[in-house]
C-alpha cells in the first residue's frame, strides 16, 4: 500500500495507516520486515508482530553496526556467553574457584537470566535478580554481591570480545539496599562441648550410625576442611610420629563439551554447552598456609585405628584413583571416596537422633555441617586458652583476622556460661 506526500513523493504505509520507512514493509500474513545488509555484505530479514517491536530490533541493528559489533552475536544467550567466558577462564583459574563460579553460575544465574539474549539484559534485570536473591531467598548482602561480581565479570568479557556494546552491568549494583534481617547474625557456628561429646556418644551406640563415627570424630579433634580430608591418603598417616600431613585437597573441575548450535542461535558452528560435567581432581591445599602437619591428638588416633579396623573386617579397599592417586583414608563401603553431601545427611541424621532425647541440642545452629565441626574444633582451641598464632598456624587460616573473628566469638560464649555459674 501506498500514500502520496503533499511533495510528490510516494510512501509506503501498512493496512493502519502508518508510515513505513526505507527497508520496512508489511507481508500479507500482518508480519512487519525489515530488510537490512549486515557487516559481511549478506542480506538479511528482520520479523516482528508489530511496528513498534520491529523498530526497537532496526535500532539494535544499527547500534550493533555502528559498534562494528559482529550482528550474530545479537541472538547470544546468556547461558551461551557463559559458555565462551568459562572456556577461557578453566586455563587460569584455581580450580576451586572455578567450581565456586560454576556452582553458582548454574544453580542460580542461569534459571533466571541463563535463556535471556545479552542484547536484551537491562540494569533494571540485574536489579531485580540482586533484590530477589536478597529479599526472596534471604541471601545476605555479601553473597548478593558475589553473584553480581560475576555477572558483571561474564558480561564484562562480552564487551572486551565484541559480543556487546556496552556492560548492562556497570553500576547496576546498589549498595546497602540487599541487607534482610531474616537471618541472625548471632547464631552460633559450633557445637558446645557437651553437645559434641553426646553426638559422639550417639553415634556409637547407633548401629546405623556407628559405621561412620570414624569421619566425624576426625573431624572434630583435627579441624581439617572436608576437602582435606577426601584427599587425605594412609602415606599421609604417621601413626609412629604423631603427624598428619595435609598436601592436596580434592575438588572437581568442569569438563566442557562441545556441541552443536541450533537452529534458533546459529552464533556460529560449534560452541561449549551451557551445563557442563565434572570430574574430580586434587589441587594444592586452599592457601599456602594450608600445607600442614597437624599433630596428632589421641582422639584422632583412636578415629584412624578404628577406620583401619574397619575396612580390613570388611575388606573395604579404594577402588577409585584421581589424578593418579589411590589409597585413600576415609572410603564409603563400596570402596569411593566419601561424598561431601553423604557426610552432611550423615551428620543431620545423626543429630535427629540426639534431639529425641535432647530436643534443646543445637538450639541457634542453622544447620550442623562439616564445616561446623571445623568451626568446633577451633572453638575448642579457644576454649583452652591456646593463642592466636597458633590457632591460625593449626587452622591453615591465611589471614590472622579469620582467627581472631573465631576467637572473639568463642571467648565471648565462654565469658557468659562463666558468668551464669555465678550466679548458681
Amino acid at each position: 500500500m501506498y500514500r502520496q506526500a503533499p511533495s510528490g513523493r510516494v510512501m509506503r504505509i501498512d493496512k493502519e495507516g502508518n508510515i513505513l520507512r526505507i527497508g520496512e514493509s508489511q507481508r500479507k500474513d500482518g508480519m512487519y520486515q525489515y530488510r537490512w545488509v549486515d557487516e559481511k555484505g549478506t542480506g538479511r530479514i528482520s520479523l516482528a508482530e508489530d511496528l513498534g517491536t520491529l523498530r526497537k530490533e532496526i535500532q539494535q541493528i544499527h547500534r550493533y553496526l555502528d559498534y562494528g559489533i559482529p550482528t550474530e552475536s545479537m541472538m547470544m544467550t546468556l547461558d551461551q556467553l557463559y559458555s565462551v567466558w568459562l572456556n577461557e577462564k578453566s586455563v587460569f583459574l584455581k580450580t576451586r574457584t572455578l567450581q565456586r563460579y560454576t556452582g553458582m553460575y548454574e544453580n542460580r544465574i542461569s534459571k533466571m537470566l541463563g535463556s535471556c539474549l545479552i542484547r536484551d539484559i537491562h540494569k533494571t534485570d540485574i536489579r531485580r535478580y540482586c533484590e530477589y536473591l536478597a529479599w526472596n531467598l534471604g541471601f545476605q548482602e555479601q553473597t548478593v554481591r558475589n553473584y553480581f561480581r560475576l555477572i558483571y565479570q561474564i558480561l564484562e568479557f562480552g564487551v572486551r570480545e565484541g559480543y556487546l556494546p556496552e556492560n548492562p552491568a556497570y553500576r547496576a549494583y546498589r549498595s546497602g539496599r540487599y541487607e534482610n534481617e531474616k537471618r541472625n547474625p548471632k547464631q552460633r557456628k559450633a557445637l558446645t562441648l557437651r553437645e559434641q561429646q553426646i553426638l559422639l556418644k550417639r553415634m556409637a551406640g547407633t548401629e546405623s550410625l556407628k559405621r561412620w563415627r570414624p569421619v566425624i570424630q576426625f573431624m572434630l579433634f583435627t579441624g581439617l576442611r572436608i576437602g582435606e580430608i577426601q584427599a587425605l591418603r594412609w602415606e599421609d598417616i604417621d601413626l609412629e610420629g604423631k603427624l598428619i600431613f595435609v598436601r592436596h585437597t580434592l575438588g572437581k573441575k568442569p569438563v566442557v563439551k562441545k556441541m552443536k548450535m541450533t537452529e534458533q542461535n546459529k552464533k556460529s558452528e560449534t560452541a561449549p554447552s551451557r551445563r557442563n560435567h565434572y570430574q574430580k581432581c586434587l589441587t594444592e591445599p586452599k592457601s599456602s598456609s594450608s600445607k600442614l602437619e597437624i599433630p596428632m591428638l589421641k582422639k584422632t588416633e583412636e578415629a584412624l585405628r578404628e577406620e583401619m579396623k574397619h575396612q580390613d573386617e570388611w575388606g573395604v579397599t579404594c577402588r577409585e584413583k584421581v589424578d593418579g592417586y589411590d589409597d585413600y583414608v576415609f572410603l564409603s563401603d563400596e570402596g569411593r571416596l566419601l561424598a561431601v553431601t553423604a557426610v552432611n545427611q550423615i551428620l543431620r541424621k545423626a543429630c535427629r537422633e540426639v534431639q529425641q532425647d535432647m530436643p534443646d541440642a543445637f538450639q541457634g545452629l542453622e544447620k550442623v555441617t562439616c564445616h561446623t565441626l571445623r568451626h568446633t574444633f577451633a572453638t575448642r582451641l579457644c576454649e583452652a586458652g591456646v593463642q592466636m598464632k597458633v590457632i591460625q598456624d593449626v587452622m591453615g587460616h591465611a589471614d590472622i583476622g579469620m582467627t581472631m573473628d573465631l576467637y572473639a566469638e568463642a571467648t565471648v560464649e565462654q565469658m557468659k556460661s562463666e558468668i551464669c555459674l555465678l550466679g548458681e
